[in-house]
């Protein structure tokens, strides 16, 4: 079975979805026309083409095979470089930054009301109580300010220094604008 990163390209508009396959191509489509034709895809841009166009108007094709390890790697390149239309998650294997509508805000608050919590009313003997508290000694809490000792941060530092990161060139280049957008305005010419 071959798995990689494929492409939904509407041939009326040539507006295009990009994703990845982890497990097989066919079952990808798969799971993309039964969503779309039951009007429950992720994505309402896709979606709303799809509604318009007709199911017709759109192909499924493989732009690169790669194994499952570094899916979402190539994943990004694509989105990065061709930049669809359709897709609404700009990271891949992320939905971070995507903002909900008020009446899907409204579904998901409505969707959570009435349900009670499975922690709720739960009694923790002391024991437990005590080992939780173990537990967070040295831990951040949630007070504004916090600072956390040198030995935290040492780790931190070596955590980040040690942590392997696989970013295109093109992305490279993006952060690196950034960051000197950003240092810019703190500190301008003078």
């Amino acid at each position: 079975m071959a798995t990689g990163i494929y492409i939904i390209k509407n041939k009326v508009t040539g507006d295009s979805y990009v994703g990845s396959a982890s497990v097989c191509f066919k079952s990808r489509w798969g799971y993309h026309t039964r969503d779309l034709r039951a009007n429950k895809h992720h994505s309402p841009r896709l979606q709303n083409s799809w509604n318009k166009y007709g199911a017709d108007s759109f192909e499924f094709s493989i732009l690169e095979e790669c194994g499952p390890e570094v899916c979402i790697a190539r994943e990004q390149f694509y989105l990065d470089t061709l930049r669809p239309e359709l897709n609404i998650c700009k990271i891949a294997g992320s939905c971070l930054g995507v903002k909900h509508s008020e009446e899907t805000r409204k579904r998901m608050s409505i969707s959570k009301k009435g349900k009670v919590s499975p922690r709720k009313g739960v009694v923790l003997s002391e024991e437990v109580k005590l080992k939780m508290s173990l537990a967070k000694k040295g831990k951040p809490s949630k007070r504004k300010n916090y600072k956390h000792s040198e030995e935290v941060r040492m780790k931190i530092a070596e955590h980040n220094r040690t942590r392997v990161r696989v970013y295109t060139e093109e992305t490279r280049k993006k952060l690196s604008d950034a960051a000197n957008k950003r240092w810019s305005k703190k500190c301008p010419a003078s």
